[in-house]
């Protein structure tokens, strides 16, 4: 219904509320039976034009509301013919969904481009580490004593600074949302006992174990980001642990999955509680031999996973993940 038979309507619905007074007052003043009929007959086709006219406006919010979904959903979708306000705004969102369009192909582009970038960066950053490491390795089984220790020392500032790099390689391709992420149904159990081979080492030095309980077999996640999430968090706890045991423990709401990872050691200070997933906060712990990249990194990947993390002291320090049965639809 374009401008120009909204005008014509407008004034034929004045007309009759015009014309239905009127017979109204006749009607009091002379009670003329045919005056009666002339209204109801009148007040009837108002309420007939009123219902069309509802009907027409609630046909055309609903193409509005599929309109706008398929703006979310990134289909395509033509404006609305006509003149009046609703078209013009029909239009105007159209208009918005090809340049929404074109935005995100633009973003797109981009993104791969800054992800060949960092690619490139760690290509030309790891060969010349793997050098360095391999040498120092060799010079490490020929040397001894003072000598000795000091490539010792430069070996160990390598494997730091390897590790230093590959984290921030990772930060930097998950800030610019370069990372796919394949979520799929993971066996958890198989997760963490993959989780216990990485860390044997580890998990051998401090005389610590992991101990998994959980009623749900698989987790809704990306196998290789989630892994690496769930290996930062547990070498902080066995690293800090003072019991045998870092449990943990696997449940669900209805709509949520919680995942609790629990030490026994001496906790978290609250100063760091407050800046845990800062990056490169290293906390008041001087034992602490991390560059303060591993929780951030943590949080990244709950977060890319439409969850959340939590921390607090128990008995020891606790992590919480919560994660979502069903992810949403996430759009950039």
């Amino acid at each position: 219904m374009d401008s120009k038979i909204n005008a014509y309507v407008l004034k034929i619905m004045i007309l009759l509320y015009i014309i239905i007074f009127c017979l109204l007052g006749f009607f009091l003043i002379y009670d003329f039976q045919i005056l009666w009929l002339c209204f109801m007959i009148l007040f009837g086709s108002l309420g007939l034009l009123f219902y069309i006219i509802y009907q027409h406006y609630q046909k055309q919010m609903t193409y509005l509301i599929q309109q706008c979904e398929s703006i979310i959903e990134d289909q395509s979708m033509s404006p609305m013919d006509g003149e009046g306000n609703i078209s013009i705004l029909s239009f105007q969102l159209s208009t918005l969904q090809k340049r929404y369009h074109a935005l995100l192909q633009t973003m797109s582009q981009e993104q791969i481009k800054l992800k060949d970038y960092i690619e490139n960066i760690s290509h030309q950053l790891k060969t010349p580490m793997t050098s360095m490491r391999l040498n120092e390795e060799m010079l490490m089984e020929c040397l001894q004593g003072q000598e000795l220790s000091k490539v010792q020392h430069i070996y160990q500032q390598t494997l730091k600074i390897e590790t230093l790099v590959n984290d921030l390689l990772t930060l930097a391709l998950l800030d610019s949302h370069s990372i796919q992420f394949q979520f799929q149904l993971e066996d958890m159990t198989m997760m963490i006992e993959d989780i216990e081979n990485d860390l044997d080492y580890l998990m051998t030095q401090h005389d610590v174990h992991i101990h998994l309980q959980t009623t749900i077999p698989n987790i809704m996640c990306d196998y290789k980001w989630f892994k690496e999430a769930l290996i930062n968090i547990l070498k902080n706890c066995i690293e800090y642990s003072q019991h045998q045991t870092v449990d943990i423990h696997i449940d669900e709401t209805e709509t949520l999955i919680r995942i609790v990872i629990r030490d026994y050691g001496q906790g978290f200070s609250k100063e760091d509680l407050k800046h845990i997933f800062e990056r490169f906060y290293r906390g008041q712990n001087k034992q602490k031999n991390g560059i303060g990249i591993g929780m951030a990194m943590v949080k990244e990947i709950v977060e890319a996973h439409h969850g959340s993390i939590h921390i607090y002291n128990q008995n020891g320090a606790v992590f919480e993940i919560y994660l979502p049965k069903i992810f949403a639809k996430k759009k950039l």
